[in-house]
C-alpha cells in the first residue's frame, strides 16, 4: 500500500510544472486581457461569439431566419430596436483583431451615429419566398 501512495505523489510530481506553469499562463492572461479592456475600452471574444462571427464561408453553422409579421410603423420599430441595443455593448461595438486575438471594441458616440442608420434597415423589394431565399443566401 505504501508503494502505491510512493507511486501516485510521483504521478503527481511529473504533472506539478505542466500545473504550475498552466496556473500562471492563465493568471497572466486574465491580467493582460483586463489591461487590454481598461485601455482600449475593448473586450476579448470568447469562444462562443468566434464560432458564429468568424465562421468560415464554407461552413453553414449560422443559421439565419426571418419572420413575417403584420404591417407596422418601420421607423418607430428601428428607434425602438436602436433604444433597446444601447445597454448591450455588443451592439455598440466593432469587432477588431489586436495581439492576434478578436476583440469588440466599443464605438465612440460620433461613430455610432455614422452606422447606426444600417443596423436596421427596410428592404422592400422581397416579395416571394424565392426572393427572400436569395436575399439571406448571399
Amino acid at each position: 500500500m505504501i508503494g502505491a501512495c510512493h507511486t501516485s505523489v510521483k504521478a503527481l510530481e511529473s504533472y506539478y510544472g505542466i500545473l504550475v506553469g498552466g496556473a500562471i499562463y492563465f493568471v497572466f492572461i486574465q491580467i493582460f486581457e483586463f489591461v487590454i479592456q481598461i485601455i482600449t475600452d475593448s473586450e476579448s471574444m470568447n469562444t462562443f461569439d468566434e464560432v458564429f462571427l468568424l465562421d468560415d464561408p464554407k461552413n453553414y453553422c449560422n443559421l439565419l431566419g426571418c419572420q413575417f409579421a403584420d404591417e407596422f410603423e418601420f421607423e418607430g420599430m428601428r428607434d425602438y430596436i436602436i433604444q433597446k441595443s444601447a445597454g448591450v455593448h455588443k451592439c455598440r461595438s466593432k469587432v477588431v483583431q489586436m495581439f492576434g486575438k478578436y476583440w469588440f471594441q466599443k464605438m465612440g458616440e460620433k461613430e455610432w451615429n455614422e452606422k447606426k442608420s444600417k443596423v436596421v434597415v427596410r428592404i422592400d423589394n422581397i416579395h416571394t419566398e424565392k426572393e427572400l431565399s436569395d436575399f439571406m443566401c448571399q
